[in-house]
């Protein structure tokens, strides 16, 4: 499954209680069945918004290892109504998921006097999901009721331009659970006035974003981070361009977002990215490792006095090291990327290292006692994420009739079938990146198709 957009809904939350100035203070967590029971349990908070995918027997949180857990409905009841003596703090939830009715029901069953969810039956737009998100807490926050704000996310959906004909259908797809006369109630009618407050961080390291059509890599992502839990030297492999690096990036920012939550015992101390194409010897690996841990050697010679120091630096820390781009490093010092990583290996308990190359260190000829190596080697993509991919990256819109479909709605299911995507790019993602950027020059897929074949 695919991960969600937390991001945005997050900053739309945050920019979206700011502009109404209302001294509410907003707290963002990774949902897991511990941080869920610990809101409950801890008290203080009056609203609480769960964001995630949903079905009608459950909805999805995290398992602690970047895999997903299945919450059914009778569990979540049960999970939120045991024996929390501030649960009356909560007096609102608002389940942001499709079809989460029978999900906020549960929710309704324990005592929350207000639920906001969609239809059970109902999968809603992401851009509807926007709207209600704003007009209802932009309403809320400036003190109206509960049904007012409601009814104002209703009619900002209704009227959206983006969302043309279908604006109405997309807002009587939200339903509000409660008893008719609780909602006349408003929650934050006697918060104070404050000054805007800045969106904190999401990723508490300095890393990379993923790269823009980053799909398609679920299931490698989460053997890469649950590699990194039981292993501390893991290699990401695969043919050049095929995406080791987007892969490493991804799990890096994964890890450093949850680093003070669920992964806090193995990198507490940070997810360190290095770039190891403007390297080519294990002592300038080292350099760059020693000036990421922010340690000043100036004094020592270059070599064991300076390995010794890093050592000695990296001995109490829990940390993920990255290292990307790493195949002619590999290549021109296989010696001295051995000798490096065998003391600091060996030498600390705490420092585990994700490694991105062509070849696994093994296959180079690098040696390491004591350290067992795991590998996770990156395939083609599917046509549906290459299709993905394409499309997020297109210069310019791409047209139902240049795919053979129908409606702006089935553009990517047609392209996955296209001959261009199939019989050419064939799930390589640099080349796919090379080949979309063209479409800025050319006019239709199938000329552009022509043009790679031959």
């Amino acid at each position: 499954m695919e991960l969600l957009d937390y991001e945005q809904e997050r900053e739309l939350l945050f920019h979206t209680i700011n502009e109404t100035g209302a001294a509410i203070d907003v707290k963002f967590e990774f949902a897991t069945t511990d941080t869920f029971r610990s809101v409950v349990t801890l008290g203080g908070c009056r609203v609480l918004h769960y964001s995630g995918h949903g079905s009608k027997q459950f909805i999805t949180m995290e398992d602690g290892k970047a895999g997903m857990h299945k919450v059914d409905v009778e569990a979540l009841r049960q999970l939120f109504a045991a024996g929390g003596e501030h649960f009356n703090d909560i007096q609102l939830v608002f389940v942001s998921a499709c079809r989460s009715q029978n999900a906020a029901e549960a929710f309704a069953r324990v005592g929350v006097p207000h639920v906001v969810a969609v239809k059970s039956d109902c999968q809603v737009q992401d851009v509807a999901a926007r709207a209600f998100t704003r007009a209802f807490y932009l309403a809320l926050a400036r003190g109206k009721p509960v049904q007012g704000s409601f009814d104002i996310a209703q009619q900002a959906v209704s009227t959206s331009p983006q969302l043309a004909l279908h604006g109405a259908t997309e807002a009587a797809k939200f339903v509000l659970l409660g008893s008719d006369s609780e909602h006349a109630v408003a929650l934050f009618d006697r918060v104070g006035q404050c000054g805007p407050r800045p969106v904190p961080p999401l990723a508490h390291d300095v890393i990379p974003v993923n790269p823009e059509g980053f799909h398609g890599r679920s299931i490698e992502m989460y053997e890469a981070i649950c590699s990194c839990l039981e292993r501390r030297l893991v290699t990401i492999t695969g043919v050049a361009g095929i995406g080791k690096a987007a892969v490493a990036i991804a799990v890096a920012n994964y890890v450093s977002e949850r680093r003070t939550g669920c992964f806090q015992g193995w990198s507490r101390d940070g997810v360190h990215y290095l770039d190891a194409s403007v390297v080519t010897t294990g002592a300038q690996l080292q350099q760059l490792l020693t000036a990421k841990l922010q340690l000043d050697t100036r004094g020592n010679q270059a070599g064991s006095n300076q390995l010794a120091e890093l050592v000695v630096a990296a001995r109490p820390l829990r940390a993920l090291m990255v290292i990307v781009n790493c195949s002619s490093l590999l290549e021109s010092d296989p010696r001295g990327v051995e000798q490096l990583l065998q003391v600091l290996l060996m030498q600390t308990r705490g420092i585990r290292l994700l490694v991105a190359a062509e070849d696994s260190l093994s296959a180079t000829g690098i040696r390491l006692d004591g350290i067992a190596e795991k590998v996770v080697r990156l395939q083609r993509l599917n046509n549906e994420d290459s299709a993905r991919v394409f499309f997020r990256r297109s210069p310019r819109r791409i047209l139902p009739a240049e795919v053979g479909a129908n409606t702006p709605m089935e553009v990517i299911r047609a392209l996955a079938r296209h001959p261009l995507i199939t019989e050419v790019l064939r799930g390589h993602p640099r080349d796919i990146v090379n080949a979309v950027a063209r479409l800025e020059e050319i006019n239709r897929i199938d000329e552009l198709h022509a043009l790679l074949r031959n």
